[in-house]
């Protein structure tokens, strides 16, 4: 999977460094209260924990966007592209902790990327139940973007249009994650046009191009069955 459109024109690796990066500013992403910013708190109460999940997937998609060809990105594509399956259905990915970053990787870069990381496969833990945790590590994932790409005018203006369409078409409900309405990628790009048929044609066309094969963080057909999932894993005959 590459970065979408929308984020590819922004040129965001290109954008200097500068901005501080230490441990205690990586813990303070991993482990943020609604006291951090409690405007943005607020408005992730708002949506459902399946769409709070996803909007913090698109906030990867943003932190890759902006550390790709400082540091590697290949792997982190792929956990994303598993993300993206489990906000249509958590049982679709499988996302363990990413390792340490390599030694010869650029700090600034690589660790921002590797909190990340850590933050969606936290979320994508706690996607059971009532999804307890899943708003504050997209908080985290938010206030991130913000601290090392967010002086791009382009931010602003996607995560204010972005909490308004999840805001509006995926209120909290109170049902298990799992049977939340599913939230497509293309959600988050700008162009998008809302209609249950786009929706649906968008779930249904990325869906049917994943292979899990290639994806060591997408679960398997008969894996997903293992686990409960009615219907056609992946939208297709095994």
């Amino acid at each position: 999977m590459t970065s979408p459109p929308y984020l590819a024109a922004l040129n965001l690796s290109a954008l200097p460094a500068d901005y501080e990066w230490d441990n205690e500013i990586f813990n303070t992403y991993w482990a943020v209260n609604d006291e951090d910013n409690p405007r943005l708190s607020e408005a992730l109460q708002r949506i459902s924990v399946k769409a709070a999940f996803a909007f913090g997937v698109a906030c990867c998609e943003w932190i890759v966007a902006r550390v790709d060809g400082h540091t590697d990105t290949s792997d982190a594509h792929l956990r994303i592209e598993a993300g993206w399956a489990a906000a249509i259905d958590p049982r679709y990915a499988k996302l363990p902790p990413p390792p340490p970053s390599p030694s010869s990787a650029p700090a600034q870069y690589a660790s921002p990327l590797r909190l990340a990381m850590k933050l969606l496969g936290y979320s994508h833990e706690r996607c059971t139940g009532d999804g307890e945790g899943v708003r504050s590590s997209t908080q985290g994932l938010a206030m991130e973007v913000d601290h090392i790409a967010g002086r791009h005018p382009a931010f602003a203006q996607w995560l204010s249009q972005s909490l308004r369409r999840c805001h509006e078409h995926y209120k909290p409900v109170e049902i298990p994650v799992e049977e939340e309405p599913p939230v497509p990628r293309d959600l988050f790009f700008p162009e998008f046009q809302w209609s249950d048929e786009a929706v649906q044609a968008a779930i249904q066309h990325f869906l049917q191009a994943l292979d899990p094969a290639t994806n060591p963080y997408l679960k398997s057909p008969e894996e997903m069955l293992a686990t409960g999932f009615k219907g056609l894993p992946y939208g297709r005959q095994r």
